[in-house]
């Protein structure tokens, strides 16, 4: 799985510092730039920025959760 933020998005900014806080690793991407011809399938959370490509979309609670579980 794999978390992608959104460029240019205020939401982003925040939910990406408790991102870096925690050490949990995400990209960044720029959907106005993704073409239409892209394979990826892209699911957006419309109530937390964050994007799972080729995957399910999953809240920030769960994302935290699934990572405190499983952390080494």
């Amino acid at each position: 799985m794999i978390l992608y933020t959104i460029t240019s998005c205020h939401k982003c900014e925040t939910v990406k510092k408790r991102l870096d806080i925690l050490q949990i690793p995400y990209k960044e991407i720029n959907i106005l730039e993704q073409e239409k011809s892209d394979h990826k399938k892209i699911h957006l959370d419309e109530g937390l920025p964050l994007l799972v490509i080729e995957g399910v979309t999953l809240n920030y609670d769960a994302i935290i959760e699934c990572y405190e579980k499983y952390e080494v």
